[in-house]
């Protein structure tokens, strides 16, 4: 039989397990949001690709300039992989509690959201954000 303080210890095992497993669900799940959003955001200049950017606890409102700057889209592959690493290397240094906030300041994104773009469909954020949703199906919390 177990005592009240093994079944203590289990319990705050249990807790702490349940915690860094969180922590390391909200990583996987902003990676896979981020990269759906940069790869399926529509591309000419590379600006808006380049401006999703993941940040800790609040959104990032400074506009860059493109990663990798070209015309009719010519660079749009460089710019997501800079904003992809941009973003793993912001979210890989999320700790239990930190909000991972990924954003794009350029006053167009909205519009483009909204399918003003050939290249992408509207509500391109939207489905990224619904990958995230699907990565939360797979995970588990305790093991």
């Amino acid at each position: 039989m177990v005592g009240f303080k093994q079944f203590e210890s289990n319990m705050r095992k249990r807790g702490q397990q349940v915690v860094k497993n969180a922590a390391e669900a909200v990583k996987k799940v902003a990676l896979v949001v981020d990269q759906r959003v940069v790869e399926a955001t529509p591309v000419d200049t590379g600006k808006a690709r380049s401006n999703w950017t993941a940040n800790l606890n609040g959104p990032v409102s400074v506009i860059r300039e493109p990663y990798s700057p070209g015309q009719g889209g010519s660079t749009g592959a460089a710019n997501i992989a800079a904003a992809i690493q941009q973003a793993t290397t912001v979210i890989s240094t999320a700790k239990p509690g930190d909000e991972v906030w990924i954003s794009n300041s350029v006053s167009y994104i909205g519009g483009l959201n909204k399918g003003t773009s050939t290249q992408a469909p509207a509500n391109f954020v939207q489905t990224a954000a619904m990958s995230g949703l699907e990565e939360i199906s797979s995970l588990e919390l305790l093991e």
